[in-house]
């Protein structure tokens, strides 16, 4: 822009010395002609390298060199200064000057040029020629239209022509070079205004750039470097693009000599491939502190590239924090594998005496006992089955935060589970001034789907939250349901009393600690329960009015198996708590029956295999309703041998996980290894502590074929009799006088 205002400048003069002549010669006086003539000679020999440097600047061609500059000026200053500093016009410029008559009674200025006059000519020609030449190709090669290519040729190459027709003498006295100049220049001016770089644009857009956090780079079609922002020089001190052109080659070798790593394939040169107009991405790293992600998009029009934009981001903190993302997550990993392995050991150890405790006052139950000591024994059984409940609490709680938590449907008849809930968490009321009621819909279907336990879990829940914080006054069970489709029930829980309902859903927070201080538990019950329940498709919501009660509901999802309404009299039944569905209580399991019919086996060993002697005699206490025979082996290595002796034969085995020298996987896979079929076939039930997620799939890819989880769970015991011992060895119905104890 500068070099144009100055060729502006210098056309300016030159015409207005050029009138002047031509006023002076109209008017017949010499004196007047010669100052326009000196006038005229002080701009006129810059004309020519005033426009090559234009051209040079229009082809970005940087001239560097101060003295090159200056040589190339010494002709035109050594022409124009004769005519500044001498009031008289030197011969060696130009002599004999007179006015010379032109048809219609005018007169020109005629003079005989000397040396200096026609070298500065030749040399202003010269460098016209120059300008022709550099402005004229390089136009050419930006895509223009073939009309605006001649148009721009024809305006470009006419102080040429004009100078070669005054030398020709077809212009005896008027010297075209000077209209003709004005017009090559104003039209090489507005084709460059129009279609290159505006500065006032370049200027805009880079405000515009300074103002982005990442570096832009501008590289035109001959791979020079027009524009970077200040972002790019904050990222590449000292390399100074913004005062001067440069060569992307510079830029791509200093980048490969402070290259940390090596990616020739998205090398910043490479990038710039002219077949490709659509971004390309690459990157490379100078340090842990500099590394860039480098986009390029190709500026192309009529199918022919301008150019590229570059893009370069200093990505260091982003990989950075990934690196250190990845890291924290490796560590949360080893500490989810630590807290598993914990709880693992944790649950073995917990559900090892635990189903003692339980198994024992199971099998003493089922005997006739005094009323104080059958009630004492059912205090520790809750006791025990309740201290179960928290053990397993702190194990969902461990499922849920994995994403694992399992569901188990099985069909159940929802009264019984109701009984059972109940009289449960009837134990925690004791001598307070509490009243419990119960309402329930007596048009419930008696047969549901769903994992009876999480339900009993949820409503277990619900209702000891309610029973602990209500000191006195009352506590209401309302149950109801409506069908949602043909198979599917929605059950509602209704359960009043609670307080502080910000916390209550909070995981290891008990309300109002202070005045709670002696109420035992983990606050995990609620936080489970309504994960639990999410899990079920439903809901638990509360609403509260301190001091008068709360409500608690609870919705899930059951599928119906057995449409048969509860009815009027089982629903006082189970008002007044007795109700035990089908007659059947907790002593009457010794009868085998678990709503599926009686049943007992002859002929029928089984192998159980636990480092326990106390869990071998709660197994056998506890299969002895079915008649079966229990022999118990106290390692792996004993199991293994009495299988690989054949002699008795076993119809199946009860294998602990966790024993000593040879744990239940090392035993089950020795046993399979052994030849013969009895060994391949033989049905291997893992008898475990061990009740975390996942174990369960561990078991069956290592040659078991089911799992039963510590303390047992008669119902579950039943099940996996049924499931693996030979039917044909079924005795129906059972012999007189069976189920008296355990054997």
């Amino acid at each position: 822009m500068k070099m144009m205002v100055w060729m502006a400048a210098l056309i300016t003069m030159n015409s207005i010395g050029y009138l002047l002549e031509v006023r002076a010669g109209y008017v017949g006086n010499l004196r007047e002609a010669l100052r326009s003539f000196r006038f005229q000679r002080i701009a006129g020999p810059f004309l020519g390298v005033t426009a090559f440097f234009l051209a040079l600047d229009y082809a970005e061609i940087s001239v560097k060199s101060f003295l090159v500059r200056a040589a190339l000026l010494i002709v035109p200053v050594t022409a124009a200064l004769p005519m500044i500093l001498s009031e008289r016009i030197p011969a060696f410029y130009a002599r004999n000057f007179a006015l010379a008559p032109l048809p219609g009674g005018s007169t020109a200025l005629s003079f005989n040029g000397g040396p200096l006059y026609y070298v500065s000519a030749v040399y202003n020609f010269l460098f016209f020629l120059a300008y022709t030449v550099l402005i004229v190709y390089h136009f050419a090669r930006t895509g223009r239209s073939a009309l605006h290519k001649v148009s721009f040729a024809v305006f470009s190459l006419l102080p040429l022509v004009s100078r070669a027709l005054w030398w020709a003498g077809i212009f005896r006295y008027f010297d075209p070079l000077v209209t003709s100049s004005s017009f090559a220049l104003a039209a090489v001016y507005i084709y460059i205004m129009r279609y290159r770089e505006l500065e006032w644009r370049s200027l805009g857009w880079e405000a515009i750039a300074d103002r982005l956090g990442d570096a832009v780079m501008v590289v035109n079609d001959r791979r020079k470097i027009i524009m970077v922002n200040a972002a790019f020089e904050k990222f590449f001190p000292g390399l100074g693009y913004r005062d001067r052109p440069a060569d992307l080659r510079d830029f791509t070798r200093f980048i490969g000599k402070r290259l940390r790593e090596a990616y020739p394939e998205t090398l910043v040169g490479d990038l710039l491939k002219p077949e490709e107009s659509d971004w390309t991405e690459g990157e490379f790293s100078l340090g842990p502190e500099s590394i860039f992600a480098v986009k390029r998009r190709t500026i192309s029009e009529d199918g022919r590239s301008l150019g590229h934009i570059l893009v370069l981001n200093n990505v260091s903190a982003y990989r950075n924090m990934i690196d250190r993302i990845v890291e924290l997550k490796q560590k949360a990993e080893a500490a989810s594998r630590s807290k598993s392995e914990f709880l693992s050991a944790m649950s073995h150890e917990i559900r090892t005496p635990l189903n003692a405790i339980i198994g024992f006052s199971e099998i003493l139950l089922w005997q006739n006992l005094e009323t104080e000591v059958l009630g004492a024994l059912e205090k520790i059984h809750d006791s025990g089955s309740l201290l179960l409940g928290i053990v397993s609490d702190i194990l969902d709680i461990s499922k849920i935060e994995s994403g694992s938590p399992e569901l188990n449907p099985t069909a159940y008849n929802f009264p019984r589970m109701l009984s059972d809930t109940i009289n449960l968490n009837l134990i925690r009321i004791g001598t307070r001034p509490l009243v419990f009621s119960l309402e329930v819909d007596e048009t419930i279907p008696q047969g549901l789907l769903g994992d009876e336990l999480r339900v009993k879990q949820i409503l277990n829940n619900v209702l000891s939250n309610a029973i602990k914080y209500t000191e006195r006054g009352s506590v209401v069970l309302d149950v109801r349901w409506e069908a949602e489709a043909a198979d599917v029930a929605a059950l509602t829980f209704r359960v009043i009393r609670a307080e502080d309902m910000g916390k209550l859903f909070n995981r290891y927070s008990q309300f109002n600690l202070e005045r709670n201080r002696r109420i035992e538990g983990t606050g995990l019950g609620l936080s489970i329960a309504g994960d639990i329940a999410a899990l079920m498709g439903g809901t638990i919501t509360a609403e509260s009015e301190y001091g008068k009660g709360s409500v608690f509901t609870v919705r899930i999802r059951q599928e119906i198996v057995d449409r048969t309404p509860l009815g009027a009299e089982a629903a006082v039944k189970l008002k007044s708590f007795r109700y035990t569905g089908a007659g059947k209580g907790r002593r009457d399991f010794a009868s085998g029956d678990f709503g599926e019919g009686p049943l007992r086996y002859r002929d029928v060993r089984i192998l159980v295999t636990d480092d326990m002697a106390s869990n071998i005699q709660v197994a056998r206490g506890l299969m002895s309703p079915w008649g079966v025979t229990v022999d118990g082996a106290l390692s792996g290595g004993e199991a293994l041998e009495l299988i690989r002796a054949g002699n008795p034969r076993y119809d199946l085995i009860f294998m602990d996980h966790m024993m000593p020298e040879m744990d239940g996987i090392q035993c089950t896979q020795g046993i399979r290894s052994l030849e013969g079929e009895y060994a391949r076939s033989i049905p291997i039930v893992a008898l475990t502590a061990n009740a975390l997620a996942g174990n369960r799939e561990l078991f069956l890819s290592r040659g078991m074929n089911d799992s039963l989880a510590k303390p047992i769970n008669m119902e579950k015991l039943f099940g996996v009799l049924r499931k693996w011992l030979p039917p044909e060895k079924r005795v129906s119905p059972p012999p007189a006088g069976a189920g008296g104890g355990p054997s």
